[in-house]
């Protein structure tokens, strides 16, 4: 059996180290370049042509990539930012009850001019994200089990530190710029562990200063169901992506 037939239209986390888990990409729009951070296979490149992904790197600061989660593209220097959700659980064992508790998790960020990847912050509670800002002045990214969106600093007296953005009701995941500068949503999801497990999902949308813009309830569509990505077009269409159903959710705002 070929890899394409083992690997086509498979969910199963246990054929990750075969098939890999794409679990974000962010295009440079200036050279075409697509970054791809698959969950347990590394960094991947493809370029303006097409063809087969290039692996970049499988590891950071001589550590191996557990499960890569998140990826954004400063459009300016081309800097590529990733967050690793753990460095102690992958994707196959996340199920786990003490997953919560991980603080093992990354933000790293990859020069493509120099080839190098340096961890700019470790010890995060299950980071995801990020996303560079329009000014490029700052990097976003949550953190899954603390319940915030925090900042960090790339220029000015505060660079190279981090701070609570937002304190959030729910356990947040991705977050995506919006239309407007200096704007943002974050998917969060209000999960109650005990079984059967209950979620409730929300978009939020937020600006660069903390303050909550909207908030989007998304329970009609993704009753019980955790969302992973909430992202606004231009004319108002919010999208909204799960890993754990088939389709993609559009809304108004």
């Amino acid at each position: 059996m070929s890899v394409y037939e083992l690997c086509d239209d498979v969910t199963d986390p246990n054929l990750g180290p075969t098939c890999g888990r794409p679990f974000g990409f962010s295009f440079n729009n200036f050279n075409g370049v697509l970054y791809i951070v698959d969950a347990l296979l590394g960094l991947f490149k493809v370029g303006p042509e097409g063809g087969l992904a290039t692996l970049i790197a499988k590891s950071a600061g001589g550590v191996p990539f557990k499960f890569l989660n998140g990826i954004d593209v400063d459009q300016l220097t081309g800097d590529v930012y990733l967050t690793v959700a753990s460095q102690t659980f992958d994707l196959r064992n996340v199920i786990q009850g003490n997953y919560v508790l991980d603080s093992t998790g990354r933000l790293i960020t990859y020069n493509p001019i120099t080839k190098e990847l340096k961890v700019l912050l470790d010890g995060l509670s299950i980071p995801a994200g990020p996303v560079v800002s329009t000014d490029r002045t700052f990097v976003l990214f949550s953190e899954f089990s603390t319940k915030t969106v925090k900042k960090y600093c790339l220029t000015g007296l505060k660079a190279n530190t981090t701070e609570a953005l937002l304190n959030l009701p729910g356990n947040p995941v991705k977050i995506k710029r919006a239309p407007e500068p200096g704007k943002f949503w974050v998917a969060v999801n209000e999960i109650v562990q005990q079984q059967p497990r209950n979620a409730t999902p929300f978009g939020y949308k937020f600006d660069s200063f903390g303050e909550i813009l909207l908030i989007k309830n998304l329970e009609d569509h993704y009753s019980n169901i955790i969302v992973n990505l909430v992202q606004e077009y231009n004319g108002g269409r919010v999208v909204v992506g799960s890993r754990e159903v088939k389709f993609v959710g559009m809304y108004s705002k």
